[in-house]
């Protein structure tokens, strides 16, 4: 299973270099397994926060952020 995973990262990193445009959803937890987005270089990309939501209970911290791809 944890070879799927790897490869579902992989197709992310891939997919940047035909995007101009990343809505990333950033939640605050401690992952041991599954995918990560790849690294994203800010260099190239305009990062600007959306909303910045406060966990509870039910819910954990979560931030919306948009990346646009500088020219």
């Amino acid at each position: 299973a944890s070879d799927v995973y790897k490869r579902q990262g992989e197709i992310y990193k891939l997919s940047l270099s035909f995007c101009s445009r990343i809505e990333l959803t950033l939640v605050d937890v401690d992952l041991k397994n599954g995918v990560s987005f790849p690294f994203i270089d800010e260099k190239k990309w305009e990062k600007k926060m959306v909303q910045n939501v406060e966990g509870n209970e039910s819910y954990p911290s979560h931030s919306f952020w948009v990346y646009k791809r500088k020219d």
